[in-house]
């Protein structure tokens, strides 16, 4: 099956589909090409598939390969933000939980080519960080010899899974699910296997590894300074999708109070423990590499044999997890409505009329910006200005509305304005109460304020008429109109 993503390369940089002009850019003329294969992509941008790029021909390009690369990409191009490691890094407690990204190298040869790090991270560092490789997985985890490869050469490796990568999230749902939400965990030996490595001159710092392992008793201690500390919890999250439109959920859920030990073994401790509405569930403590299949909800203790980072996940939520689904996906499917409606707006189905039943219906000014933004996408909520801007005599309201609705109604759909009938609008006089004696002054008004727009914007002037036209607008005029109405 053709993949089909919503970016892609151009000159060495990522862009989205969104990206691309649909009337001059569309199709191959976009200049794309696959951030995995390196072939040629075409822009798919028709009337009724969310836009998409795909192969310009027949490639044995992967679903696999593309996050694998595009994941890649996200990381080296986020220099200066901080990414998430794990909470459990038995070697190199040095780390945080969260490290500031100086400098990323990708495809980074170590030890004279016995490794090549997918990413290595804050070489030469000027800050005092130690460098560390991350290493990206679709399927295939890294094997044990590659694990002691980098415990050998005394390199941190941080493994992280994009197997759950939507390749049409936008850039900053990309960016948070590699650099924080995705799974990840730094890459160790299991303890029998790692005393084999021990030399006279082992790092100080990964000498911690040859540490016996934790009892059952030890494990219910830590348990309670857990639950006494409140980090019994994990995150559930899921990612809706409608049409264009994407939507997070993420939800914390805690250990409330704890039961008593159900059952205590050589492999494992298993406790009784309750979430919110006092709801059951189980929690585990793996004592050595006992792995149970959890059908009922269980938070589940990874323990840090070699530190106090202790890490917890739930597991046999599916319940749960289908709930937040559903709700991710009501607020994909409303943000694809909103959508809709904003495109529907920018078409010829906006008027004056429109615009000022939204006024008249609104109890105040910051509702009717906010129906404003939701059905225009023009958000004039939150600039400066909005707060300083008085209500003008001659429109018997702010300026940003009445300029507003030239943008929309007349401007952005290409329509002829007459500024001598302006004045006389009777949508415009019923909503706002306007003064009929300043009938003349909201006419000249919308007339020298156009004048000094209207060559920028591919407009023609007859006396007290322009006539606009969709084809001249520029193309970032949907931005151009927050200063338009400032100006």
């Amino acid at each position: 099956m053709a993949i089909k993503t919503a970016w892609a390369l151009r000159d060495n940089k990522l862009v989205n589909i969104n990206q691309i002009n649909r009337d001059t850019e569309r199709g191959s003329k976009c200049g794309c090409i696959c951030v995995s294969c390196g072939s040629l992509l075409v822009a798919r941008m028709g009337d009724h598939k969310a836009y998409h790029f795909a192969h310009n021909s027949d490639q044995n390009c992967s679903l696999e390969s593309i996050q694998h690369q595009l994941a890649k990409l996200i990381i080296s191009q986020s220099i200066s933000c901080s990414i998430t490691t794990a909470y459990n890094n038995p070697i190199y407690k040095q780390f945080s939980y969260q490290v500031s990204l100086q400098n990323v190298e990708l495809e980074k040869p170590l030890a004279g080519g016995q490794i090549i790090a997918d990413c290595f991270v804050n070489e030469d560092s000027t800050k005092g960080s130690r460098p560390f490789a991350i290493e990206i997985f679709y399927t295939n985890k890294k094997d044990s010899v590659h694990v002691e490869q980098y415990l050998n050469l005394g390199i941190p490796a941080l493994e992280i899974d994009v197997s759950g990568m939507d390749l049409h999230l936008s850039w900053n749902e990309l960016r948070d699910f590699v650099l924080h939400d995705a799974p990840r965990e730094w890459l160790k030996m299991a303890p029998e296997t790692s005393l084999s490595h021990q030399t006279e001159d082992s790092d100080p710092d990964t000498s911690s590894i040859y540490e016996s392992w934790i009892t059952a008793d030890g494990a219910i201690d830590i348990l309670n300074e857990l639950f006494s500390e409140s980090r019994l919890y994990d995150f559930v999250g899921a990612i809706g999708k409608c049409g264009e439109s994407t939507a997070k959920r993420r939800e914390k859920i805690a250990i409330q109070s704890i039961d008593g030990v159900i059952e205590s073994t050589d492999r494992y401790v298993l406790v009784r423990g309750y979430v919110a509405k006092n709801i059951p569930v189980d929690i585990l403590v793996p004592l050595d590499d006992f792995e149970a299949e959890a059908i009922s909800p269980t938070l589940v203790v990874d323990l840090d044999y070699w530190g106090e980072h202790h890490s917890v996940n739930w597991s046999g939520i599916d319940k749960w997890k289908r709930k937040l689904q559903f709700q991710a996906d009501q607020d994909a499917e409303n943000k694809e409505q909103k959508r809709l409606n904003r495109l529907a707006a920018k078409d010829n189905d906006l008027t004056i009329e429109q615009i000022c039943k939204w006024y008249k219906q609104s109890s105040s000014l910051s509702d009717f910006y906010a129906v404003l933004a939701d059905q225009t996408g023009l958000e004039l909520s939150n600039l400066p200005f909005m707060s300083r801007d008085k209500i003008m005599t001659n429109w018997n309201c702010p300026r940003a509305i009445w300029r507003a609705i030239i943008l929309l109604v007349f401007v952005r759909q290409g329509q002829k304005l007459e500024c001598d009938m302006i004045g006389y609008e009777m949508f415009i006089n019923d909503a706002f109460g306007c003064d009929y004696r300043f009938t003349e002054n909201r006419s000249k008004e919308v007339y020298f304020w156009l004048e000094k727009h209207y060559q920028v914007l591919g407009a023609r002037r007859n006396r007290l008429t322009y006539q606009f036209y969709k084809s001249k607008l520029p193309k970032n005029f949907d931005s151009m109109m927050i200063d338009m109405i400032n100006s």
